[in-house]
């Protein structure tokens, strides 16, 4: 295994009796929260989890945002040209190729910053985007690997990782404080 990540933000519940389908105070709120078909899937990438960690890792790994999405990155114009600020570096780290793209995807859909309609064309522009920053680095990987980093990263970050934050609310409460 890799050396630990310096924020480690994707290792979700610690134990599986963490598991908000397994603790008795989440576990009566959990259905109402999600749809069984999304309670499945949960499960499913619960049980993968430490394949999902072991892929990361396995990938090539770089100083990672870890948080980037809208709300914490500007355009700004200098000397004529347009840069990107990144604000907000509380969870940088040591990450997979590719995990930056999670939050700014994730969190963009989660907090309503981009329309779930056009997920799939904005997941298609984040990718070629950011393959071809990497390209432009010299970076002669291959998209897969990037693509996986990221896909993981969705995976652990912001299914089986967004179930525990809120699922000790009820669903009224839970709109009521991020709504």
């Amino acid at each position: 295994m890799a050396e630990p990540r310096l924020a480690p933000r994707l290792d979700g519940p610690r134990r599986a009796d963490d598991h908000p389908a397994a603790v008795p105070c989440w576990a009566p709120v959990v259905p109402e929260l999600f749809a069984p078909s999304t309670i499945g899937l949960l499960l499913q990438v619960w049980e993968h989890r430490r394949d999902l960690h072991d892929a990361l890792d396995a990938l090539p790994q770089s100083i990672c945002h870890q948080d980037l999405f809208p709300r914490n990155a500007f355009i700004r114009v200098a000397g004529g040209a347009e840069q990107t600020v990144a604000i907000d570096w509380a969870f940088c780290g040591s990450a997979a190729l590719g995990a930056d793209v999670a939050p700014l995807l994730g969190a963009s859909l989660g907090f309503f910053e981009a329309d779930c309609d056009e997920a799939d064309e904005l997941e298609r522009l984040c990718m070629n985007a950011y393959l071809d920053g990497l390209r432009l680095t010299g970076w002669q990987g291959h998209g897969d690997d990037i693509f996986l980093g990221y896909l993981a990263t969705i995976a652990l970050g912001f299914m089986v990782g967004a179930v525990g934050p809120g699922a000790h609310l009820r669903p009224g409460q839970l709109l009521g404080r991020y709504g």
